[in-house]
């Protein structure tokens, strides 16, 4: 028996690209998209836990978890040594890993958004455009 199920795994990351494609834009009508992707992850992992023996299902979404803990605790380290005035308060925090493991298929698409936001290789929702009237 395999603990960690590669198809299940597979089709795991097929619903969070679909979920961070649709994050990375801002018009609410397209962006709303995602939502299915978080969804669809939920029930996937409901789905494994009757299909896959509970350890493989478990480890399974764990795998998944600590990957996608591992790429947000990044931005947060990107976010925290790019920024001018550090504080306390937007130091790295560790236990997004664990929270991670409950919550990934939400938190991965932020991760992704956030870090190529932080990167200037995406305009934010709330970003001035670049058409100066001069």
């Amino acid at each position: 028996m395999e603990l960690i199920n590669a198809k299940w795994l597979l089709i795991l990351g097929v619903a969070s690209a679909w979920t961070i494609f649709f994050s990375m834009f801002c018009t609410p009508g397209i962006r709303g998209w995602r939502n299915l992707g978080w969804i669809a992850c939920f029930v996937l992992g409901i789905v494994m836990f009757c299909v896959l023996s509970w350890r493989s299902a478990l480890v399974t979404w764990g795998v998944a978890g600590i990957f996608s803990g591992l790429v947000y605790f990044g931005y947060e380290c990107l976010s925290y040594f790019k920024a001018e005035h550090s504080s306390e308060n937007s130091k790295p925090r560790l236990r997004v890993i664990i929270h991670a493991l409950l919550v990934w298929p939400i938190m991965l698409p932020e991760a992704v958004e956030y870090t190529l936001s932080e990167l200037g290789l995406l305009k934010g929702p709330g970003a001035p455009s670049d058409n100066s009237g001069s």
